[in-house]
């Protein structure tokens, strides 16, 4: 899918605009003090991508990718991290995360609820509400049939779930 996308520039600029106005408008415009979010994405280019294109546009803002061989405290020392579900989706504690945006299509229970699973309740902050997002295409078959997956799985775990319909890229 991301390779896809990354073929096609005029497609790949829609594509990063689509996912940096959604940050900007749920997590950006009220960001509560000192939280952090992470976009996973498929790719590690695509990781490098959209760690380029967010810190062009948001200088004032901590971003960075965090991949194989990245160390830890690129987690503990930025705002905005892009990284794969292989590399923080799993067993990996980010503190003061309040957003988890998933662009990629994930079918996999035990990956899905580890990525959920990053999000704990904020200390400092306990009346914020922690939040996962998934980007969906819905032209795309094969998606739809995870979000229903996905809607099954997650349910019966989280207070609510919010699917981010991406609208045509082309």
């Amino acid at each position: 899918f991301e390779r896809t996308i990354m073929k096609d520039k005029q497609t790949f600029v829609n594509y990063m605009d689509a996912l940096y106005d959604y940050i900007c408008r749920n997590w950006l415009a009220y960001r509560p003090y000192e939280t952090k979010a992470i976009l996973f994405c498929g790719l590690v280019d695509m990781c490098a991508a959209m760690t380029d294109y967010f810190q062009q546009r948001l200088p004032d803002l901590r971003v960075a990718q965090y991949n194989a061989g990245d160390d830890y405290d690129t987690l503990l020392d930025n705002d905005l991290i892009t990284s794969t579900v292989q590399k923080a989706g799993t067993a990996v504690d980010i503190p003061n995360l309040s957003r988890v945006y998933n662009s990629t299509s994930v079918d996999s229970p035990n990956q899905l609820v580890q990525v959920v699973g990053r999000l704990r309740q904020l200390k400092h902050l306990p009346e914020e509400q922690c939040e996962y997002h998934q980007f969906v295409c819905l032209d795309i078959p094969k998606q739809m049939m995870y979000k229903q997956n996905r809607k099954r799985l997650l349910t019966p775990r989280v207070l609510s779930i919010r699917e981010i319909p991406l609208g045509r890229l082309i």
